[in-house]
């Protein structure tokens, strides 16, 4: 795989993605990433914790998930409730990425 040097981004976050924002980028992305994005926005969740994010870490009868404490940037475990959208997202998921 390629190295992609990335450009240093400022510590500060600068603003939130307004509903429509958000919209617009959920409607340009491809399918596989509509959902990944789809579920951080409902989420909050940093890439690596929705992109390591396994089954055995998703509670659907309580609507939750776990990241674990080694996969935590501040190195402490995580409890994420799920709302419709992530649900939904998860729900869209299952066929697709079965446990294994």
């Amino acid at each position: 795989m390629p190295s992609v040097r990335l450009l240093p981004e400022p510590k500060k976050r600068l603003r939130w993605l307004t509903y429509d924002e958000a919209g617009q980028l959920l409607r340009e992305l491809p399918p596989h990433l509509e959902a990944m994005a789809r579920f951080t926005l409902a989420t909050g969740l940093r890439e690596s914790n929705v992109t390591g994010l396994q089954w055995s870490q998703i509670d659907l009868q309580r609507r939750c998930a776990w990241i674990h404490a080694d996969q935590a940037k501040a190195e402490k475990a995580i409890h994420v409730p799920l709302n419709d959208d992530a649900m939904a997202v998860v729900q869209g998921q299952w066929g697709v990425h079965l446990p294994g």
